[in-house]
């Protein structure tokens, strides 16, 4: 236990990437979730136009897809960051010392 805490607390590992793949997947029930409340809403609204509900019915799906798209790009470009960081560390071990 000792040494985990030890670990947490020296920042030698970088967690970021961990918990960003945990957030990628919160993300994703929430953008479905969110989504799915929309559709039930859109029933609602067919009292006060049809019109809304056939545009919704195809709008709502339709920015589900487009925010998953979104929220998976962001959350690719997150871990490229920390790899990228991790590749410098490499090619810094690599250079000779000064």
């Amino acid at each position: 236990m000792r040494d985990l805490l030890k670990e947490f607390v020296s920042f030698d590992d970088m967690i970021g990437a961990a918990l960003i793949r945990i957030l990628y997947h919160i993300g994703l029930v929430a953008i479905v979730a969110f989504g799915l409340v929309e559709l039930v809403s859109l029933f609602a609204m067919t009292r006060f136009s049809p019109t809304i509900f056939l545009v919704g019915i195809i709008a709502v799906p339709g920015g589900m897809i487009a925010a998953l798209i979104f929220w998976r790009l962001c959350c690719e470009l997150m871990i490229l960051l920390y790899k990228i960081h991790d590749r410098l560390g490499e090619v810094r071990d690599r250079l000779p010392p000064t």
